[in-house]
C-alpha cells in the first residue's frame, strides 16, 4: 500500500506551471517533493553551480592561510594583527554566505 493515499489535483495557468517547473529545475527535487517541502515549510535551496566545490575549497584555504598569518602577526605589531584579523573575519563571512546560499540545512556540517 502507498504511503500517500490522498491525491490532489491543482489547476495552474501555463505561466504558473512554467514558474513552478523553473523553480523545481534549480533544485534536486521532483515537482511533487518540491511542493511537499514548501507545504512543510522546509527550505528548497538551489543546486550549487559546477565550480562551487572548488570555490568553497579555495575559500577554506584562504581562511586557513589568514589564520596562520594571524598567528605570526600576533607576535609583532598589533596593527598588522588587526588587519589580518579583519581579513579573516571577512573571509569567514564570505564562506558562511556561500554555504547559506547553496547547501541544504540538513546537510550542513556542524
Amino acid at each position: 500500500m502507498r504511503k500517500r493515499q490522498c491525491e490532489l489535483t491543482v489547476r495552474l495557468t501555463g505561466e504558473e506551471l512554467h514558474t513552478l517547473d523553473e523553480k523545481v529545475k534549480r533544485t534536486i527535487f521532483t515537482r511533487e517533493e518540491f511542493c511537499r517541502r514548501v507545504l512543510a515549510g522546509k527550505t528548497t535551496r538551489e543546486i550549487f553551480p559546477p565550480g562551487f566545490p572548488v570555490l568553497l575549497l579555495e575559500s577554506r584555504r584562504l581562511c586557513n592561510t589568514l589564520h596562520q598569518l594571524l598567528e605570526k602577526a600576533s607576535g609583532t605589531s598589533s596593527k598588522a594583527a588587526q588587519i589580518v584579523c579583519a581579513a579573516l573575519d571577512e573571509a569567514h563571512l564570505w564562506d558562511e554566505k556561500m554555504i547559506d546560499v547553496y547547501i541544504q540545512d540538513e546537510y550542513r556540517r556542524s
